[in-house]
């Protein structure tokens, strides 16, 4: 029933807006750290430099400056919004303002970038008033009355007919790509999905600033304070909490809200600007494992790029890879490693890595170089 939907809603809400805010200040805490804000390498500079066409020249001095501006946009805008959200009187701000952030944001490449941004669009919602939500479900139902309306039909028909047809063409044209040698891959496949993302993200956008705007402004965002009494709910943002504080203690350093982040916190050197690697008790982020030489491609990966892996991540590899032969400068010795039919030889050493805890904990490869380079 709608009274059951509500009181669902109103008891889950207040612990998703929790949720949300200590997401954003995690984020931002992982970005406080050198390398995040030498532009030559960070993640809000290059993640820019990512999106610039081919033809654009990335030495260029304009485009070194605006590289510049992404990062401190970002770290503006991840460590702004919380703060907006926390308050009652600034939420009707911080939502079109992540809007836009996160419209921008979703335009690079990366799944997991337009993914988080498609996310973030889903989770203000919970942060908006009954103002909002009466206003938009009148403001849809004029829609849908729009569109049903007699005088409208042969447009709405026309407008669907050519969605379609657009979709058909393109759908044909990748085919083509794959089947053919007509090749058109810049057009198509690679802007497709910037296509999908512009139409999706800015209906969203209009949806969310036309009942803003018709939404009285004291109905416009969520009255009710963000720490009310939930009982056992409360072990969901402390789930959270955790989680952004493992790479700080030494445990896990992926899925941690520290993606794209620049951040080390690698065998007692860490480029954070205020939190030390005296925090850490645990000892999963030490004795680093330097591979030499390999037979398999998914250790060459390190090689070839100059990265080091944790103990925890090279045992994972031994378990579950394939035969193979690694080399590696690891637990104080040179290892020549081998598997063949399932049988592990040269390797005697006690192993960190657990299947189970496996499930839970992933960690990052660590650059060999005295900086961090942007990594997910």
């Amino acid at each position: 029933s709608p009274d059951t939907r509500k009181e669902i809603y109103e008891t889950v809400a207040p612990v998703v807006r929790l949720e949300l805010i200590l997401l954003y200040f995690f984020v931002t805490l992982a970005n406080l750290n050198y390398d995040f804000f030498d532009p030559a390498i960070s993640c809000g500079a290059l993640m820019f430099r990512d999106l610039l066409p081919p033809a654009i020249d990335p030495g260029l001095p304009v485009v070194s400056w605006m590289a510049t501006a992404s990062l401190w946009v970002t770290i503006l805008a991840e460590g702004g919004l919380p703060i907006l959200l926390l308050f009652k009187r600034t939420r009707p701000y911080a939502i079109p303002i992540g809007l836009l952030f996160h419209f921008a944001l979703g335009f690079h490449p990366h799944l997991g970038v337009y993914s988080f941004s498609a996310l973030m669009y889903m989770m203000y919602f919970v942060f908006t008033g009954d103002g909002f939500i009466t206003t938009l479900n009148t403001l849809l139902s004029q829609i849908v009355s729009t569109v049903r309306s007699p005088e409208n039909a042969n447009r709405v028909k026309a407008a669907i007919g050519v969605i379609i047809g657009l979709v058909a063409l393109m759908g044909l044209a990748v085919l083509a790509d794959r089947v053919t040698t007509f090749e058109i891959p810049e057009l198509v496949e690679e802007n497709l999905g910037v296509a999908v993302w512009f139409t999706w993200s800015l209906v969203i956008m209009a949806l969310y600033m036309i009942t803003l705007w018709r939404t009285p402004a004291d109905q416009r965002a969520e009255n009710t304070p963000i720490f009310v009494n939930r009982g056992l709910l409360w072990i969901m943002p402390i789930i959270i909490a955790v989680n952004g504080l493992f790479p700080y203690f030494g445990y896990k350093t992926e899925i941690s809200f520290a993606m794209f982040s620049n951040l080390r916190t690698e065998e007692d050197n860490t480029n954070h600007l205020f939190l030390p690697t005296s925090l850490q008790f645990a000892d999963y982020q030490r004795g680093l494992v330097d591979i030499t030489s390999t037979d398999n491609e998914e250790f060459q990966y390190y090689i070839d790029n100059h990265m080091l892996i944790t103990r925890f991540e090279f045992e994972r590899m031994l378990t579950e890879l394939d035969d193979f032969t690694v080399t590696c400068d690891c637990y104080g010795t040179t290892l020549e490693i081998t598997r063949e039919d399932g049988v592990l030889s040269g390797f005697d050493q006690e192993m960190s890595y657990d299947p189970m805890l496996g499930r839970f904990f992933r960690f990052r490869a660590v650059s060999k170089s005295e900086q961090m380079p942007c990594t997910h």
